[in-house]
């Protein structure tokens, strides 16, 4: 027991504790309880500060085709090289964005382009590589891609550059329910994105590292926490040109498969 009649030298004088005095001591909390206290008010302030950037990412930008893609034509602003340099992405880059490759999924159905790697995209029509005149470009039902396509293209390879995350990766979490939502077309506002993420997204976005960090889950594991787990694996891209060069990536087996393959 500490004798609280002690004394101490306090801003260079001698203070007497008393039992009354020392009763108005601030207690600390116990060592380990402040570090994690610490290490969780660390984490938030983390969380957070990702959530604002990663908004900010989302809502910054040009907001004319010009602006996006220095261009007003949809034809030119489609073109393979055009968007390798307006989005800052190589081939295989792009190959991803647009979902150029084969998908399966373990029951042996057949895989949408939007049911896997382009989930936040949410194209009803399938991508296509069309090569006219030595010229690649992205076309959907035979139509250069559309102003709020392209802007939404734009969101999403934004996304990719701030996180660091694979298109396929990307999208197996903006798949989850509520992490992404559809944008009305406005006739004032033509150039209005298709798709944008939403809070519950943002969020998502911003915890995976943590994640990732503290118990060394893959995107589609961290999904999975929150959603179904992934019966999808994917591999050869799929191009419309003989002269092409197949094999984007070749994606092994499917979480679902990694999971249960012996049962």
């Amino acid at each position: 027991m500490t004798d609280l009649s002690n004394s101490f030298t306090g801003a260079g004088r001698k203070v007497a504790l008393t039992s009354s005095t020392a009763m108005k001591l601030p207690q600390k909390s116990p060592r380990p309880q402040r570090l994690a206290a610490k290490a969780a008010q660390r984490r938030n302030m983390s969380n957070r500060s990702k959530s604002i950037s990663f908004a900010a990412l989302a809502s910054a930008g040009p907001l004319t085709l010009d602006g996006l893609y220095n261009t007003q034509a949809r034809d030119k602003a489609s073109q393979i090289d055009h968007l390798m340099s307006s989005l800052d992405l190589d081939f295989d880059a792009v190959a991803q964005l647009f979902g150029l490759y084969a998908v399966s999924q373990e029951s042996g159905g057949v895989v949408m382009q939007k049911d896997f790697a382009t989930a936040f995209l949410a194209n009803e029509m399938p991508f296509e590589l069309r090569v006219a005149e030595g010229v690649k470009s992205v076309q959907m039902a035979g139509e250069s891609l559309t102003v709020p396509d392209l802007r939404a293209l734009n969101y999403l390879a934004r996304l990719h550059h701030a996180t660091g995350l694979a298109f396929h990766d990307l999208n197996t979490i903006l798949a989850l329910p509520g992490a992404a939502a559809g944008v009305a077309a406005r006739p004032d506002d033509p150039h209005r994105t298709s798709r944008r993420l939403t809070s519950a997204g943002l969020r998502l976005l911003a915890g995976y590292p943590l994640y990732r960090d503290a118990f060394g889950l893959t995107p589609a594991a961290y999904a999975a926490l929150f959603g179904e787990i992934s019966p999808y694996w994917h591999a050869d891209q799929i191009i419309e040109d003989e002269a092409a060069v197949a094999g984007l990536e070749q994606t092994e087996v499917s979480l679902l498969a990694t999971l249960f393959q012996e049962n």
